[in-house]
């Protein structure tokens, strides 16, 4: 393999000097020779925009960081991509950036830094926050055979690493700590095929490990394993952009905890986060064939929550709003949590389209009980938010169950630390609904509303 070392096309590592004209040297020179490595040397390289090219590995030794300049002139808007998605109606930015490139590699035991805090909106763009002009730390559109390992990211401007359109794409063993600004998601799979993360750490102020659909196409075949997910928001979440359907999904033996960010989030979200696991069709997608299992939840409000609403995002401004979406055929089986508010889970769906087929099995949830009233009356909210923070306290400690069918609960502990007036289930509009084998500290029979 070729080395190309940055310091030989002109780069500093002071701290002070805007590298990206020499940075790009260097990696434009090693792409046009056939490919190589890209090495960042120990030193503080502070720089602009770059764009990687096919056959590139960028490989930040030890001691090596990237660290993104704060200066809106050295952050060109990116290209219009090909496949255009919701979230590029503000314009993209980020500190590394490749659009239909392939075998890309990210290596090393450096650290790349956003500088987030000091990442500011440009002035004119889109009024939402994910879309006013902040960079990310990386964003690959349209590329293939993707491997990031061992680096350390953090402070981005806004999402942390975002794929959208990619496929064959590897995350392992790296480390994120995303708590500088608003949208501090730490990994987003958006629009995929076969993705891998693997034996990484993610502490975020937004979602952790997000999946979403910001185009009509599907994100499918995605695994998540051996991970720790702290997150002030969802810690593994599915949506809520959801315009293209989610297929085979398997996220199986991870921890999520609190984050080591102490405070609440940028959106007044807790240290522990709203919840461990939150799947949500907002915008006319299907979600089928996924596999939760295996996780260890400690610290958030709520640990699971299944909602399928009905916002209507559609990926360009002119296309048509989909019809409510599906949430399907769906196992969760081997979750522990200790919950820190008495809100409850969710699993509601929509008058016309019921969440169906969800086996949910060798559950032991630690809750805090103590409510002491039941407020009957939950409002349907489909354009709300799909967190659990908009409903707050369910009329059931437990689960609260509305528009679903061929849901099967089995193998259930339900423990209150105080003692709680609800029942551990109240089910609204469903059918076929089986409860079996529960242990709960109060109440001594699920109750079974129709």
């Amino acid at each position: 393999m070729s080395h190309y070392n940055i310091l030989e096309f002109g780069a500093k590592g002071d701290g002070e000097t805007v590298n990206t004209q020499a940075i790009q040297r260097a990696i434009d020179e090693c792409h046009s020779n056939g490919g190589g490595q890209v090495t960042f040397p120990s030193g503080k390289f502070l720089s602009g925009n770059l764009t990687l090219r096919s056959n590139i590995e960028l490989h930040l030794e030890t001691g090596a960081k990237l660290i993104a300049s704060t200066s809106h002139e050295d952050f060109k808007v990116l290209p219009t991509p090909a496949k255009r998605s919701f979230c590029d109606r503000g314009g993209f930015y980020a500190l590394l950036y490749a659009e239909g490139e392939s075998n890309i590699t990210l290596s090393g035991t450096g650290t790349i830094d956003g500088q987030g805090a000091e990442q500011k909106a440009r002035p004119g763009k889109h009024k939402r926050l994910d879309q006013n002009g902040r960079p990310r730390n990386i964003l690959f559109i349209s590329c293939k055979e993707l491997l990031i390992k061992e680096v350390t990211l953090k402070n981005s401007g806004c999402w942390n690493l975002h794929y959208l359109d990619c496929e064959d794409v590897v995350v392992k063993n790296i480390k994120v700590f995303n708590h500088s600004n608003h949208n501090n998601d730490g990994i987003d799979i958006d629009s995929c095929r076969r993705v891998s993360i693997t034996d990484s750490f993610i502490d975020s102020d937004d979602d952790g490990i997000c999946l979403k659909t910001n185009t009509n196409d599907p994100c499918e075949d995605i695994s998540v394993s051996n991970c720790v997910v702290a997150s002030k928001c969802n810690a593994i979440k599915l949506g809520t952009d959801s315009m293209g359907d989610f297929r085979n999904i398997n996220i199986n033996n991870c921890v999520v905890k609190s984050s080591e960010d102490r405070g609440k989030g940028a959106f007044g979200s807790p240290e522990g986060g709203w919840a461990g696991i939150n799947i949500c069709i907002m915008d006319g997608g299907t979600s089928e064939n996924i596999s939760i299992s295996d996780i260890d939840i400690n610290g958030p409000f709520v640990p699971l929550f299944i909602r399928l609403g009905q916002r209507g995002h559609t990926p360009r401004p002119n296309d048509k709003v989909k019809k409510k979406g599906k949430i399907r055929k769906l196992q969760i089986s081997n979750i522990k949590c200790k919950a820190t508010s008495n809100w409850g889970c969710a699993i509601m769906g929509c008058k016309d389209s019921l969440i169906e087929e969800v086996t949910i099995s060798d559950i032991n949830f630690d809750l805090p009980g103590g409510c002491k009233t039941i407020n009957s009356s939950v409002p349907e909210g489909l354009d709300f938010y799909p967190q659990p923070d908009r409903w707050k306290t369910l009329p059931a400690f437990g689960f609260f169950i509305r528009h679903a069918r061929d849901i099967t609960f089995n193998n259930i502990t339900l423990e209150n630390r105080k003692p709680d007036c609800r029942e551990s289930f109240w089910l609204e509009n469903t059918d076929n609904v089986k409860i079996d084998n529960v242990i709960q500290q109060v109440n001594s029979q699920p109750n079974h509303k129709t």
